[in-house]
């Protein structure tokens, strides 16, 4: 009997208990399938990554205009802030697509996005100086970060790729922080 009781047992612990076996260190094929699990994404990823490199662009843009007209530090300093953040994560999501094997040059603004400043306020805020223009500003962006939000939200809702939902995560956390920064901004007299 003890001999049965031990010879179930080393089956048991030789089985592994039904858990597959690590790949060989070094097997090419083994590592390139894990790497395409890690890498699995849906069409909800890819949208909110190409839509969010034409959205973080705009961000860009309506954060270069504030240097030149405005003496505000404080709208200098979330403008600046902006610039920097949104530069290193539009040439993040660019190398999701490319890990993806997709182009990032179909990534276009559209004003059709969530957010995203129409071309009217383009113009006001390039004609606009001074705290005029710092009103402007902060409207249009938070405005512009309400709608990253909302795209964030949707591919935390639908999208799998883990890379992108950390983006999102990301967007949600700092562009909220922002937010309040923007509002409070406002608020102040």
């Amino acid at each position: 009997m003890r001999r049965m009781i031990a010879a179930g047992l080393a089956l048991v612990l030789l089985s592994g208990c039904g858990a597959p076996a690590a790949p060989p260190a070094g097997d090419p094929t083994a590592a390139a399938e894990v790497l395409a699990q890690v890498n699995a994404h849906n069409d909800a990823d890819v949208t909110y990554v190409r839509d969010m490199i034409g959205h973080h662009a705009q961000g860009v843009e309506l954060a270069d205009l504030v240097p030149a007209r405005t003496a505000t530090p404080a709208v200098r300093d979330v403008a600046a802030l902006i610039d920097r953040q949104q530069g290193v994560e539009i040439d993040q999501l660019r190398g999701q697509l490319r890990s993806w094997n997709l182009e990032p040059a179909g990534s276009t603004m559209s004003a059709g996005m969530a957010g995203m400043a129409s071309p009217d306020t383009l113009a006001r805020l390039r004609d606009t100086r001074g705290a005029a223009f710092d009103r402007l500003w902060l409207q249009a962006m938070i405005t512009h970060h309400e709608g990253a939000v909302a795209m964030a939200r949707t591919e935390l809702d639908a999208g799998v790729q883990r890379g992108a939902r950390n983006s999102a995560q990301n967007v949600i956390a700092v562009q909220q922080a922002q937010i309040d920064t923007m509002n409070g901004l406002l608020r102040a007299p």
